[in-house]
């Protein structure tokens, strides 16, 4: 299970660090680049795995993976241009805008790259997807309810900084905190289930 979170961090951690300063070579670009040469490295292992008959996690554990890091980097990178309060807005004298954009495009390529042909789901990949969407609805519902109260009580000193753009940019943030949960959730059933299995052929 730390491997979830290490993942989780890391991702939130690596995108954080790509808005952290302004840097003299296209970070996002970089950033975008690190997810798709993931991805198809992963491709090329399970691949291989398969060949060999070995065995692999299925497709679901695997798309969840990728959705951890690939979202991870995207909303990482989202907040802290956020809380640096830079103008995120296209043609504004910063790449933060676009390094967003690529970041994004760059997760959507990644699953692309790792989705095998056949994508059939069991029982299990069923409810652990069920489990999954309850507590990202859950966690998304948290923080919603959690940036409501602090918008109301925010106080008037703050109130010009908060912009319907910067609002908007938070709430995009908050909306890719709730796919991480729900990811993560996922992942973490994926791994006691797997327990559970090696536990019986014990």
């Amino acid at each position: 299970m730390i491997r979830v979170f290490l993942a989780l961090l890391g991702s939130l951690a690596f995108g954080a660090l790509l808005a952290a300063a302004d840097w003299p070579f296209p970070a996002g670009a970089i950033g975008a680049a690190a997810i798709v040469a993931g991805a198809v490295l992963s491709r090329r292992f399970w691949d291989r795995r398969r060949r060999a008959e070995r065995p692999v996690p299925g497709w679901r554990e695997v798309a969840a993976w990728h959705s951890l890091i690939g979202w991870g980097v995207v909303c990482g990178q989202l907040a802290m241009s956020v809380l640096r309060g830079v103008d995120l807005h296209l043609g504004q004298g910063n790449s933060l805008a676009l390094d967003n954009w690529l970041l994004g495009l760059a997760a959507v390529a990644a699953w692309l790259i790792v989705r095998p042909r056949d994508r059939t789901r069991d029982e299990r990949d069923r409810e652990i997807d069920a489990l999954g969407a309850r507590v990202g609805f859950w966690s998304l519902f948290a923080l919603i309810l959690i940036a409501s109260a602090v918008l109301g009580f925010v106080p008037r000193g703050w109130q010009d900084h908060l912009t319907p753009f910067v609002i908007g940019n938070a709430l995009i943030v908050l909306l890719l905190l709730g796919a991480l949960a729900y990811s993560a959730a996922q992942l973490i059933a994926y791994w006691r289930d797997a327990r559970a299995t090696d536990g019986d052929d014990a």
